[in-house]
C-alpha cells in the first residue's frame, strides 16, 4: 500500500466488513508517499477487502496492490 501522513500504527485488512483479519500492515509517519507491504492470507476468488487504521495520527491512503 502507498500512504503518507502523520500516521504511526497499522492498517488492518479484513475479508469484508467485520470479517476475519487477513493482514496487518505497519506504517510510520512520512511526508512523502511511502510504500509498505505485508503478507496476506486469503482464499482465491473475489473478496471485498475492508481497511481500517489503528494508531496515532492520520494517513492519506493513495493505493494498494497485490504482488505474486
Amino acid at each position: 500500500m502507498k500512504v503518507r501522513g502523520t500516521a504511526d500504527g497499522e492498517f488492518v485488512v479484513r475479508d469484508g466488513r467485520g470479517g476475519e483479519v487477513v493482514s496487518k500492515i505497519r506504517i510510520a509517519p512520512s511526508e512523502n508517499w511511502t510504500e509498505y507491504s505485508a503478507p496476506i492470507t486469503i482464499e482465491n476468488g473475489k473478496h471485498a477487502l475492508y481497511f481500517t487504521y489503528e494508531g496515532q495520527g492520520a494517513a492519506d491512503f493513495y493505493s494498494f496492490r497485490f504482488d505474486k
